[in-house]
């Protein structure tokens, strides 16, 4: 969480991740295609879900997911969506991590709510969302809530999954910026740490490390040709005896 669009494109400039989650760019709709153009110049898929609008005529919440080009990322078809998803919730699949790839979810919850309605319903509408979902999943988000308080809630038994932070505070006193990640590759998931060199606050970037299995890549290639030695030209075939004519 960086707070705008623009700390976050800093951050895809010198991070060396492969996948980034991005929350608070606060993009109106119609801004975010410039931004995604930027990312591609920086050798970055990125994604963006728009701001909402608030009634000052500013803009609020935000999220996206970011991808090294050379890994790709596509959007998911028939994927069930809700009203409450919007500009909180940006869902992608990435060619990465395990073979058939794994989805990536960034998620930004309301703040200085707790557990309240708004954040119990958003986080309904995330696990209908996430029980459809054939696959490995990883969700990065500003939670707005400790881990603590999200694991006391029963929500990680609904869609199975595994809380995994750095174990320290990302946000002033608090640590609100963690990961949830799927059982089934709980047990890939080497270390989660805080990054305090970012440049951007109050919240500081939180980095996972995975322990991937390398894909088999095909790459066609295009042969130079062998090297042909001169010969006299043949002249006209005899008509007569080789061809009949």
């Amino acid at each position: 969480n960086g707070n705008t669009v623009a700390t976050a494109q800093d951050y895809l400039a010198s991070s060396a991740a492969d996948v980034v989650c991005i929350q608070e760019a606060r993009l109106a709709a119609c801004n975010t295609p410039a931004a995604e153009r930027a990312a591609r110049r920086l050798k970055w898929t990125l994604s963006l879900q728009p701001a909402a609008i608030t009634e000052a005529g500013s803009t609020s919440a935000g999220v996206g997911i970011a991808a090294r080009a050379h890994i790709g990322m596509s959007m998911i078809p028939h994927l069930p969506w809700f009203a409450n998803l919007d500009s909180r919730l940006q869902v992608r699949h990435v060619a990465g991590v395990c073979r058939g790839g794994v989805y990536v979810l960034s998620s930004y919850f309301w703040c200085s709510t707790g557990l309240g309605e708004r954040n119990l319903a958003l986080l309904e509408s995330i696990a209908f969302l996430i029980r459809r979902l054939r696959g490995p999943w990883i969700l990065a988000g500003d939670w707005n809530v400790n881990p603590q308080t999200l694991q006391q809630s029963g929500w990680l038994r609904l869609v199975g999954g595994r809380i995994r932070s750095a174990g320290v505070a990302t946000c002033k006193n608090n640590e609100l910026d963690y990961f949830v990640v799927a059982e089934r590759i709980n047990h890939a998931i080497l270390a989660v740490a805080r990054i305090t060199d970012t440049g951007s606050g109050p919240h500081a970037a939180v980095r996972m490390w995975i322990r991937g299995q390398l894909r088999k890549d095909l790459v066609r290639v295009v042969a130079m040709p062998p090297k042909a030695g001169a010969l006299q030209p043949l002249g006209c075939h005899n008509l007569h005896t080789t061809l009949g004519w």
